[in-house]
């Protein structure tokens, strides 16, 4: 069957639909349109019966001498479930636009996988800071000892200061005792701010051995994260404290205190207190 959909313009556009009205991708009319830099194109992957298919025709427009058609194409790949999808986007860390390199390592954050272990190692030594850095933190996150190596031989000849940091970071996740304890000593410094990107980096590390290192900044009592509406006239904050107990449980997994903890926040004296207690209690363990 074939219909006509109107779409509010002079044009109209046809695609084919089966008798369950299931709608199946024309890749010629995908191929045109992010030739002509149409960004519906991405329509035509997302409505697709199995938009799988379109991957060999997108790989192709992913080597297209326009860094426009590029884009769309590596858009259109992220809209698409299929093991090949984190070695398709990979293989783009390496485009010589800077805005498709660093639309390819966002896409790969919900993408990365085992697959790509090797592109993402060999992007250490990528001409572009962002790329280093971001490759740095997906091989902390796939968390293969097979890693540390490299991230250490990159350190050890990287002259960017925030590169060297993540790929200080990556070596924690990785197990790193030295590098677990620089992220970790944040929590004793006493600067709300400091604090709070020690907790980040801390909830990217993900070791609960460190919980108990938090425990300074149950004490700080200064600004944290918005936990109001964006549109409300004052705008209302957490505290270090409070994302320090929501740490805390988050690398228990299961609630370790015996109050209800969640997102948003604002936690009591009484509940301090026993976060306190519990932290405490880790020093004898």
């Amino acid at each position: 069957v074939l219909l006509t959909r109107i779409d509010g313009s002079d044009k109209s556009e046809s695609f084919e639909v089966n008798s369950d009205g299931i709608q199946f991708m024309d890749l010629k009319e995908l191929e045109e349109k992010t030739l002509a830099k149409d960004w519906d194109a991405l329509d035509i992957v997302d409505t697709a019966a199995q938009p799988e298919l379109a991957l060999p025709t997108l790989t192709k427009l992913i080597k297209n001498d326009d860094p426009e058609v590029r884009e769309i194409a590596l858009n259109c790949v992220t809209l698409i479930q299929d093991p090949q999808v984190p070695k398709v986007l990979a293989d783009a860390l390496g485009d010589e636009d800077s805005d498709v390199r660093l639309f390819t390592l966002q896409a790969l954050q919900t993408e990365y996988d085992e697959s790509i272990l090797g592109e993402l190692t060999s992007n250490l030594d990528n001409e572009d800071g962002e790329i280093r850095a971001g490759v740095a933190l997906l091989l902390g996150l796939l968390n293969q000892s097979a890693s540390m190596e490299p991230l250490q031989k990159r350190l050890d000849i990287e002259q960017d200061e925030s590169v060297q940091r993540d790929i200080k970071l990556a070596l924690a996740k990785l197990g790193d005792e030295d590098a677990k304890d620089e992220f970790a000593a944040q929590l004793d410094v006493a600067d709300s701010p400091t604090r709070l990107q020690g907790l980040e980096d801390m909830r990217y590390i993900g070791d609960k051995n460190l919980a108990v290192r938090i425990l300074p900044a149950l004490d700080d009592f200064g600004e944290g994260h918005l936990i109001s509406d964006m549109n409300e006239e004052v705008p209302r904050f957490a505290r270090v404290c409070d994302a320090g107990i929501d740490l805390v449980a988050q690398l228990y997994e299961k609630n370790p205190f015996p109050f209800e903890v969640v997102e948003f926040k604002i936690y009591s004296d009484e509940e301090i207190e026993q976060a306190k207690s519990f932290l405490n209690s880790l020093k004898t363990e």
